[in-house]
């Protein structure tokens, strides 16, 4: 049963750019704590063997429904009930195959991009192969590295908006002689052989001992992701805060990709003590040198922890149209997810919601996840998200 179990009192600020800030104003935010229900499960039986989910790496969702899920160096597609209806590609090197395939993003356009940090297939709204795309080797590679900026080496997502027309997001080093060791977290958008930055940020999760890098989430990272009407959202959970009084805001950043006009919106939030289990529970994550004791190293990344006291506001955000669903930390964020969802064409905070779990993905109305574990085989869930939620 469907249940909204309180009122929660947000202050609300909303700052454009351009225009001097708004004075802020309270309102009634709904919260949400029983809010999914769960419409459909596949990939695990009931399926032509080609079609059985073996190690989903990513899943994104089209228009129509159609649910692509990145698995085996295929696309295997299914529509909205869960039936299976086409893969695409497959191992290879050829036109439309993948040497690896890491990742999936599916622009509102329809358009598709899958492949790995470097190197992507590219497919229009009916799946039809257009190209590669290699990073490494294309007009953003030269530009960005003219402008001292280097982020080829490390491509986390790229969306096509058209087929002359990209949003992509990596990360890498800024030749400085001030910092060497300095890495930076940048979303570009390229249309035609025009190459643009949109947010560059110096990333806080890297660090170096003894020359061997690591990184600690809880330090903050940057977020991102595209809205309708051509427009991109990102924050990054270390710089897009602020205090004011009494109150604490996180900051997110709306870009329209076709005039270039940026709009804030801060949203109020409830910043939230570490707890020393959390902290007890940091570790250096990946190498180490031979000669560094691995409990030196746990040490490093505890005290980093401990000294920031505060968990950063978000974890991560989805979107869906033009909503913004804004995941937050808190000390429970392993087992249960908090987000606030948030309208950006009002400019409004417009519900909380409680979910025992982060999805991978947030389209139409519905909540998706890759269910898995060492006993069972990978399935997709699917789940209707009370339209409440979305202020309907």
């Amino acid at each position: 049963m469907r249940k909204i179990i309180g009122i929660a009192l947000t202050i609300f600020l909303i700052q454009s750019c351009t225009a001097e800030p708004d004075k802020p104003f309270t309102t009634e935010v709904p919260v949400f704590t029983d809010a999914l229900t769960l419409e459909l499960s596949f990939g695990d039986e009931n399926v032509p063997d080609e079609f059985l989910l073996a190690r989903p790496m990513g899943l994104d969702v089209n228009n129509d429904g159609d649910i692509y899920i990145a698995d085996e160096e295929r696309l295997k597609v299914f529509d909205e009930n869960g039936t299976p209806k086409t893969i695409i590609g497959g191992p290879g090197e050829g036109p439309g195959e993948f040497r690896m395939l890491m990742d999936i993003g599916i622009s509102p356009s329809g358009y598709i991009a899958a492949g790995t940090p470097t190197e992507y297939n590219l497919f229009s709204p009916k799946n039809e192969f257009i190209r590669k795309y290699d990073i490494l080797r294309s007009p953003i590679s030269k530009i960005l590295v003219s402008e001292n900026v280097n982020i080829p080496a490390s491509t986390s997502r790229l969306y096509m908006i058209s087929k002359n027309e990209f949003v992509l997001t990596g990360s890498g080093s800024k030749r400085t002689e001030d910092d060497p060791e300095a890495s930076y977290r940048v979303l570009v958008h390229v249309l035609d052989d025009s190459v643009s930055v949109l947010a560059e940020y110096k990333d806080v999760q890297r660090i170096v001992v003894d020359e061997i890098p690591t990184t600690i989430q809880l330090l903050g990272d940057f977020q991102w992701g595209l809205l309708s009407g051509n427009r991109v959202v990102f924050t990054h959970s270390a710089y897009d805060k602020r205090d004011e009084q009494n109150n604490s805001y996180y900051i997110l950043n709306v870009v329209s990709l076709d005039t270039g006009e940026r709009t804030d919106f801060s949203t109020a939030y409830e910043k939230t003590e570490i707890a020393d289990s959390i902290i007890a529970k940091q570790r250096w994550r990946g190498i180490s040198a031979m000669d560094t004791d691995r409990e030196k190293l746990n040490k490093i990344v505890r005290d980093k922890v401990k000294e920031l006291k505060y968990f950063p506001p978000i974890m991560n955000i989805l979107t869906d149209n033009k909503y913004v669903f804004a995941f937050l930390y808190h000390n429970n964020y392993e087992s249960e997810s908090i987000a606030h969802v948030i309208d950006v064409n009002s400019g409004k905070h417009i519900s909380t919601i409680h979910l025992p779990f982060v999805p991978i993905q947030i389209k139409n109305g519905y909540a998706y996840r890759i269910k898995s574990g060492p006993d069972i085989f990978p399935v997709v869930e699917k789940y209707k998200i009370n339209p409440a939620v979305y202020g309907k």
